[in-house]
Protein backbone atom coordinates (compact mmCIF):
# COMPACT_ATOMS: atom_id res chain seq x y z
CA UNK A 1 0.00 0.00 0.00
CA UNK A 2 1.66 3.48 -1.23
CA UNK A 3 1.91 6.24 0.95
CA UNK A 4 1.56 9.51 -1.56
CA UNK A 5 2.52 12.87 -0.38
CA UNK A 6 2.01 15.92 -2.55
CA UNK A 7 2.35 15.19 -6.17
CA UNK A 8 2.99 11.91 -5.83
CA UNK A 9 1.35 9.33 -7.95
CA UNK A 10 1.03 5.26 -8.18
CA UNK A 11 -1.05 2.73 -9.87
CA UNK A 12 -4.32 1.95 -8.26
CA UNK A 13 -4.76 -1.07 -6.76
CA UNK A 14 -7.21 -3.33 -4.89
CA UNK A 15 -10.29 -4.25 -6.50
CA UNK A 16 -13.24 -1.47 -7.32
CA UNK A 17 -14.98 -0.06 -6.42
CA UNK A 18 -12.97 2.23 -4.31
CA UNK A 19 -14.11 4.93 -1.63
CA UNK A 20 -11.93 7.70 -1.09
CA UNK A 21 -12.18 8.39 2.97
CA UNK A 22 -11.33 11.88 4.48
CA UNK A 23 -11.12 11.95 8.39
CA UNK A 24 -10.46 14.41 10.55
CA UNK A 25 -10.88 15.42 14.82
CA UNK A 26 -14.04 17.63 15.59
CA UNK A 27 -13.73 20.95 15.02
CA UNK A 28 -14.14 23.21 11.61
CA UNK A 29 -17.72 21.90 9.85
CA UNK A 30 -15.85 20.23 6.44
CA UNK A 31 -17.47 19.64 3.20
CA UNK A 32 -16.27 16.79 0.74
CA UNK A 33 -16.89 17.56 -3.13
CA UNK A 34 -16.36 15.53 -6.22
CA UNK A 35 -15.39 17.30 -9.28
CA UNK A 36 -16.05 14.78 -12.59
CA UNK A 37 -13.55 15.97 -15.04
CA UNK A 38 -12.53 15.14 -18.92
CA UNK A 39 -9.25 14.68 -20.24
CA UNK A 40 -8.62 18.32 -20.41
CA UNK A 41 -9.25 18.58 -16.72
CA UNK A 42 -12.56 20.51 -17.22
CA UNK A 43 -15.54 19.09 -15.64
CA UNK A 44 -17.82 17.03 -18.20
CA UNK A 45 -20.61 19.47 -18.03
CA UNK A 46 -22.00 22.36 -16.26
CA UNK A 47 -23.52 19.81 -13.50
CA UNK A 48 -20.18 18.32 -12.65
CA UNK A 49 -20.13 18.10 -9.09
CA UNK A 50 -21.69 15.74 -6.39
CA UNK A 51 -21.67 16.78 -2.91
CA UNK A 52 -24.68 16.96 -0.06
CA UNK A 53 -27.12 18.32 -2.40
CA UNK A 54 -26.17 16.57 -5.28
CA UNK A 55 -24.94 13.20 -4.36
CA UNK A 56 -24.86 11.93 -8.09
CA UNK A 57 -24.83 13.43 -11.70
CA UNK A 58 -27.40 11.98 -14.04
CA UNK A 59 -25.60 10.28 -17.22
CA UNK A 60 -22.51 10.02 -14.66
CA UNK A 61 -22.54 6.74 -13.20
CA UNK A 62 -20.19 5.40 -11.20
CA UNK A 63 -19.61 8.65 -8.96
CA UNK A 64 -21.51 9.12 -5.82
CA UNK A 65 -21.11 11.55 -2.90
CA UNK A 66 -21.70 9.43 0.58
CA UNK A 67 -22.64 10.59 4.04
CA UNK A 68 -19.39 9.70 6.40
CA UNK A 69 -21.60 8.79 9.16
CA UNK A 70 -20.59 10.23 12.58
CA UNK A 71 -18.64 13.85 12.25
CA UNK A 72 -15.42 14.30 10.50
CA UNK A 73 -15.49 11.41 7.81
CA UNK A 74 -16.30 11.71 4.68
CA UNK A 75 -16.84 9.74 1.26
CA UNK A 76 -16.69 9.19 -2.30
CA UNK A 77 -17.50 6.24 -3.70
CA UNK A 78 -15.97 5.18 -7.23
CA UNK A 79 -16.74 2.84 -9.50
CA UNK A 80 -14.33 3.61 -12.83
CA UNK A 81 -16.36 0.38 -14.71
CA UNK A 82 -19.19 2.38 -14.93
CA UNK A 83 -17.80 5.55 -15.97
CA UNK A 84 -18.51 6.94 -19.52
CA UNK A 85 -16.05 7.95 -22.17
CA UNK A 86 -15.71 11.12 -21.40
CA UNK A 87 -15.24 10.95 -17.61
CA UNK A 88 -11.52 10.30 -16.93
CA UNK A 89 -10.86 11.66 -13.26
CA UNK A 90 -12.58 12.68 -10.09
CA UNK A 91 -10.98 14.95 -8.17
CA UNK A 92 -11.71 14.86 -4.56
CA UNK A 93 -12.22 18.43 -3.02
CA UNK A 94 -12.55 19.42 0.82
CA UNK A 95 -13.82 22.98 1.99
CA UNK A 96 -14.02 24.44 5.15
CA UNK A 97 -17.90 25.22 5.72
CA UNK A 98 -18.72 29.37 6.04
CA UNK A 99 -19.46 30.43 9.52
CA UNK A 100 -16.91 27.55 11.22
CA UNK A 101 -15.16 28.22 14.44
CA UNK A 102 -11.90 30.18 14.43
CA UNK A 103 -10.13 31.00 11.29
CA UNK A 104 -12.07 29.22 9.20
CA UNK A 105 -9.30 27.65 7.73
CA UNK A 106 -7.30 24.48 7.47
CA UNK A 107 -4.83 25.07 10.06
CA UNK A 108 -7.43 24.75 12.41
CA UNK A 109 -8.52 21.14 10.99
CA UNK A 110 -6.69 18.71 12.87
CA UNK A 111 -6.03 15.01 12.50
CA UNK A 112 -6.53 15.83 8.41
CA UNK A 113 -6.43 12.27 6.79
CA UNK A 114 -7.29 10.73 3.28
CA UNK A 115 -6.94 6.96 1.97
CA UNK A 116 -8.63 4.81 -0.98
CA UNK A 117 -10.12 1.83 0.23
CA UNK A 118 -11.07 -0.75 -1.94
CA UNK A 119 -14.23 -3.24 -2.43
CA UNK A 120 -12.76 -5.28 0.45
CA UNK A 121 -12.28 -2.38 2.71
CA UNK A 122 -9.05 -2.55 2.60
CA UNK A 123 -6.62 0.19 2.66
CA UNK A 124 -4.58 0.51 -1.35
CA UNK A 125 -3.11 4.03 -0.95
CA UNK A 126 -2.54 6.72 1.57
CA UNK A 127 -2.89 10.19 0.82
CA UNK A 128 -0.44 12.23 3.06
CA UNK A 129 -1.70 15.64 2.78
CA UNK A 130 1.01 17.56 4.70
CA UNK A 131 -0.27 20.36 7.12
CA UNK A 132 -2.58 22.55 4.67
CA UNK A 133 -2.57 26.39 6.77
CA UNK A 134 -4.17 29.57 5.04
CA UNK A 135 -6.35 28.04 2.46
CA UNK A 136 -10.02 27.19 3.43
CA UNK A 137 -10.60 25.11 0.11
CA UNK A 138 -8.02 22.18 -0.50
CA UNK A 139 -7.54 19.35 -3.46
CA UNK A 140 -7.07 15.93 -1.71
CA UNK A 141 -6.19 14.01 -5.01
CA UNK A 142 -7.64 12.56 -7.97
CA UNK A 143 -8.57 9.31 -9.19
CA UNK A 144 -8.20 8.38 -12.80
CA UNK A 145 -7.68 6.31 -16.11
CA UNK A 146 -4.47 5.48 -17.20
CA UNK A 147 -3.41 2.99 -20.39
CA UNK A 148 -5.49 0.41 -19.50
CA UNK A 149 -5.32 0.73 -15.77
CA UNK A 150 -6.22 3.44 -13.16
CA UNK A 151 -3.88 5.67 -11.12
CA UNK A 152 -4.51 7.69 -7.82
CA UNK A 153 -2.54 11.18 -7.27
CA UNK A 154 -2.31 13.12 -4.11
CA UNK A 155 -2.31 17.09 -4.59
CA UNK A 156 -2.36 18.64 -1.00
CA UNK A 157 -2.74 22.32 -2.52
CA UNK A 158 -5.43 24.84 -1.88
CA UNK A 159 -7.15 27.79 -2.06
CA UNK A 160 -7.77 30.82 -0.46
CA UNK A 161 -11.20 31.18 -1.57
CA UNK A 162 -13.13 28.27 -1.07
CA UNK A 163 -15.40 26.57 -3.24
CA UNK A 164 -15.32 29.40 -5.71
CA UNK A 165 -11.91 28.50 -6.45
CA UNK A 166 -12.12 24.66 -6.40
CA UNK A 167 -14.80 25.00 -8.86
CA UNK A 168 -12.88 28.09 -10.97
CA UNK A 169 -10.23 25.61 -11.45
CA UNK A 170 -12.63 22.56 -12.80
CA UNK A 171 -13.78 24.74 -15.15
CA UNK A 172 -17.28 25.33 -13.25
CA UNK A 173 -18.26 29.31 -14.24
CA UNK A 174 -19.33 31.22 -10.91
CA UNK A 175 -21.34 34.32 -11.81
CA UNK A 176 -20.73 37.01 -9.16
CA UNK A 177 -23.40 38.31 -7.02
CA UNK A 178 -25.50 41.34 -8.93
CA UNK A 179 -24.98 44.27 -6.72
CA UNK A 180 -29.08 44.70 -7.43
CA UNK A 181 -30.27 41.52 -8.85
CA UNK A 182 -32.85 41.65 -11.72
CA UNK A 183 -36.76 40.86 -11.11
CA UNK A 184 -36.11 37.09 -13.19
CA UNK A 185 -32.96 35.91 -11.28
CA UNK A 186 -31.58 32.35 -12.53
CA UNK A 187 -32.05 29.27 -9.79
CA UNK A 188 -29.02 28.69 -8.33
CA UNK A 189 -27.66 25.78 -6.32
CA UNK A 190 -28.47 25.46 -3.08
CA UNK A 191 -25.10 24.86 -0.90
CA UNK A 192 -27.37 25.16 2.00
CA UNK A 193 -26.63 21.43 4.19
CA UNK A 194 -30.25 19.72 4.09
CA UNK A 195 -31.83 19.00 7.66
CA UNK A 196 -31.77 14.86 7.82
CA UNK A 197 -35.40 13.53 5.69
CA UNK A 198 -35.14 16.71 3.84
CA UNK A 199 -36.84 16.02 0.32
CA UNK A 200 -34.27 15.80 -2.22
CA UNK A 201 -33.24 19.23 -4.42
CA UNK A 202 -33.96 19.68 -8.25
CA UNK A 203 -30.54 20.56 -9.53
CA UNK A 204 -31.88 19.87 -13.17
CA UNK A 205 -30.58 23.68 -14.15
CA UNK A 206 -28.49 25.51 -12.02
CA UNK A 207 -25.76 28.04 -11.70
CA UNK A 208 -23.10 27.98 -8.46
CA UNK A 209 -22.99 30.17 -6.26
CA UNK A 210 -20.93 30.94 -3.71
Amino acid sequence: MPTLRRGQNAPLGGVGPYTVVVTHEPGPDIDLTGFLLRADGRVVNEYGMVFYNQPSLAGCPGVQWRPGGAGGRHELWLDPRAWNGELVRVRVGLTVASGSVGSGTFGEVRGLAAVVRDATGAQVAVLDLGAPDRQNALIVGEVYRHATGLKVRCVGDGFTDGLHGLALDAGIAIEEEPVAAPAAAPARIDLTKPSPGAPAVDLRKYEVSV
